[in-house]
């Protein structure tokens, strides 16, 4: 018996399930491939290793969905009783729903302050805008009051003295590949999927054979798929939103991506590879819409490692009115590289050409009033982006760490299932309103009832992680177990002594 399941820690609870319910007896093998090109699968058929080696991470994976398991079980059992409402904890749920409560409360008790900026407008042969910086640390544009900025606007002169041009070229390469998360971000970004959405039509061309397996942690390629890459952009041909990019692919621009660790390194494979397209041939006339638009998605992210990096020239001028300080910042772009393959509204300022010392004209000036303004409440994709660096909630920087190695709480496979049951009608922890969640009266009432315990925090995630990779290093099984129980008993017992609430009518 060969155990082929996705070669990490839920493959091989997938696989040990499957065993075990069934009653089987046989003895296994282990095949351990994290691609399905036949030269890899070959050779890993060629070296099957003995299920015993794979032991601890076996015991690992089957303790993670029982921990799991029995805090969502008690916990919600406990909450639920405590809080006379049906009431869904979960590891990944409750930090989740915390986070959405807490950007509401800093929405709800923001008090937006007043500022007033003084916006300038100098002219040498053109005209270029700049605006006063603040005196006297000049690290900033906004005046506290408006009296200032009528000082600042009324001391300016006719004429000005350019005190320092800095120039700085910078060429940004493309983004490695695309994991299961940063595909659903990127859906949420230019389309308005919800994650959920996304991975429903990536599943569906995966089942077609247009793309590689979509729930995937890993934003790399291995060095045994270099061979396949002429091969891989050969389906694009077909679309003609890809011509372009596709002729500024050459032997060379293939060599130079794939030559470092930028999008090749074998080192940071997981289970499977980046998601890409695969060589199979595409009629785009019979893809759906969405599924074209997250086909193309897919296939512009591998495409663009190959294209040159989006360069730019950026320019900052320091100009003295008066001594009032003005600063003009412009950017040209010298190459738009990869940039070419996604479309872009933001116009760039062109300075004219200046030298310290040169004199320009002061032709006009203004104050503009404007107000501070609370963070945007999340998105998708700024939720998804959360879950995945889920160690800036934490404080301490051991469990930061850990939180950065796992990516975050839940994995690529399940938090879109997470979001969906945020803001499910039988959970009432939240509703989404134009692309943005709002917690419900009942999410916010019961994280504040329980805002306070291990649950709501990603740090529970941390700590446990911690155990599972020594247990996953290391052995000791037993240990664990009694662990985890002496936790669950432990915690379900506080809450029924501790928690005390009347959330019943707030709950439908």
């Amino acid at each position: 018996c060969v155990n082929a399941c996705d070669a990490e820690r839920e493959g091989e609870h997938i696989f040990w399930s499957f065993y075990e319910a069934n009653g089987l007896k046989l003895p296994v093998k282990r095949l351990w491939c994290s691609t399905t090109l036949e030269t890899d699968l070959q050779k890993a058929l060629h070296d099957l290793k003995d299920a015993s080696v794979f032991q601890h991470l076996r015991e690992a994976a089957a303790f993670r969905a029982q921990f799991d398991w029995l805090t969502g079980m008690n916990f919600s059992r406990a909450v639920s009783l405590k809080v006379r409402a049906k009431s869904n904890i979960g590891r990944v749920v409750t930090p989740t729903l915390k986070m959405v409560v807490d950007r509401e409360l800093e929405i709800r008790n923001f008090v937006p302050q007043n500022f007033y900026e003084v916006g300038v407008t100098m002219q040498k042969r053109e005209k270029f805008p700049g605006i006063v910086l603040v005196p006297p640390e000049l690290k900033q544009t906004r005046f506290p009051n408006e009296k200032a900025a009528n000082d600042a606007k009324a001391g300016l002169g006719k004429t000005g003295t350019v005190e320092s041009v800095v120039a700085k070229r910078t060429a940004t390469k493309a983004p490695t590949l695309y994991s299961t998360t940063e595909l659903q971000k990127d859906a949420n970004k230019y389309f308005k999927f919800r994650a959920s959405k996304t991975d429903s039509i990536a599943q569906d061309l995966y089942e077609a054979g247009y793309i590689s397996y979509p729930r995937t942690s890993c934003r790399f390629l291995p060095t045994s798929m270099v061979p396949e890459i002429p091969n891989l952009l050969k389906p694009m041909e077909v679309f003609p939103e890809l011509a372009a990019a596709l002729k500024l692919v050459t032997p060379a621009a293939i060599t130079a991506a794939t030559s470092g660790k930028d999008y090749i390194d074998d080192a940071k494979l997981t289970d499977h590879h980046a998601l890409i397209p695969t060589v199979k041939k595409v009629d785009p006339s019979k893809l759906t819409g969405d599924q074209k638009k997250i086909y193309l998605l897919v296939a512009k992210r591998l495409l663009s490692i190959f294209l040159p990096a989006y360069t730019v020239d950026s320019t900052t001028v320091m100009v003295d009115s008066n001594g009032w300080k003005i600063k003009a910042s412009g950017k040209a772009v010298v190459d738009p590289g990869f940039s070419i393959l996604y479309t872009s509204e933001k116009k760039d300022v062109i300075l004219p050409p200046l030298n310290k010392g040169d004199q320009v004209d002061i032709t006009g000036s203004s104050i503009r009033k404007g107000q501070t303004t609370p963070p945007d409440r999340y998105t998708d994709k700024s939720l998804l982006d959360a879950m995945a660096n889920a160690g800036k909630f934490v404080s301490s920087a051991e469990q930061r760490a850990i939180l950065r190695e796992a990516e975050g709480i839940g994995t690529p496979a399940t938090r879109s299932d997470i979001l969906e049951k945020l803001a499910s009608d039988k959970t009432n922890l939240c509703r989404i309103e134009k692309g943005h969640y709002y917690p419900t009266d009942f999410g916010m009432a019961l994280i504040d009832t329980i805002k306070d315990r291990e649950i709501t925090s990603p740090a529970i995630t941390a700590k446990w992680e911690k155990k599972l990779r020594d247990l996953q290093d290391n052995g000791h099984p037993e240990k664990f177990k009694a662990d985890m129980l002496e936790f669950i008993e432990a915690e379900t017992a506080d809450i029924l002594a501790k928690v005390s609430a009347d959330l019943a009518r707030i709950s439908v």
